[in-house]
């Protein structure tokens, strides 16, 4: 594992937190482990054993590091917590456990642990002054965090949701505007394709300015822009025309 122990944390009790395998014993009233098992592992696997401190082991020869824990040889002051993780806590130490976690009331992993060992050991936590103000700072908590985690839920759905009608919104007002610049456009431009075109039929016909205009409908004044480019280019095309009308 690659979590850290801390001598802030207190939570990575001991050095088993390395080991990819880790195995804990607790009392045995026979008092045959962890000798059995040590025995075992040295005359049938021929690994080799080294005992770090009370109550560790650590295990080599395998391809996997493996630790050997036995929890009521572990020292109370360096392992508190990993030796309280048993259902034959005793009233000290389940005081112990209580003031520790006070000390630490925002630390997610002193919860989680606190949590298991009191499920654990119900009897000896009742008759401990201070478990009822712990089980309502927990069960508060974990509201608080499930609420937490319902309103976040809840505002990221109603911020997507607000954000897609607005996208939608966007998108229709710039396409409706578009649209209607284009349409403009196009339209401007297939009216004057169309009268550059009709006054280029009357020029062929060599009829003058008043004439075309009376027979258009429209001002003389109107069409005389128009009118000279298409009479002083009458080689050119009605395209060719238009790019020069609209320079």
């Amino acid at each position: 594992m690659e979590q850290k122990k801390t001598e802030t944390d207190k939570t990575y009790w001991h050095p088993a937190f390395f080991a990819d395998i880790q195995i804990e014993l607790a009392e045995d009233v026979t008092g045959k482990y962890p000798k059995t098992l040590i025995r075992h592992l040295r005359e049938e696997r021929h690994y080799s054993l080294k005992k770090t401190e009370p109550g560790i082991y650590l295990v080599q020869g395998d391809f996997l590091p493996i630790q050997i824990i036995v929890t009521r040889k572990l020292s109370k002051q360096k392992n508190l917590w990993l030796k309280s993780l048993t259902n034959k806590l005793d009233t000290a130490s389940a005081q112990n456990l209580i003031a520790d976690y006070l000390a630490h009331p925002q630390n997610k992993l002193y919860q989680s642990v606190i949590t298991t060992i009191m499920r654990a050991n119900q009897k000896i936590f009742q008759e401990v002054n201070s478990m009822d103000d712990i089980v309502m700072e927990i069960v508060q908590e974990k509201f608080d965090r499930k609420l937490k985690e319902a309103v976040d839920r809840e505002v990221k759905k109603k911020v997507e949701i607000a954000t897609e009608e607005v996208t939608q919104k966007v998108t229709q007002q710039v396409t409706q505007k578009v649209t209607q610049q284009v349409t403009k456009q196009v339209t401007q431009k297939t009216k004057l394709m169309d009268l550059i075109a009709l006054i280029q039929k009357k020029c062929i016909k060599n009829k003058p300015l008043s004439v075309i205009a009376d027979e258009l409908e429209a001002e003389p004044n109107e069409l005389l822009p128009v009118y000279n480019i298409v009479f002083q280019n009458p080689g050119k095309s009605v395209d060719e025309l238009y790019k020069m009308a609209t320079k």
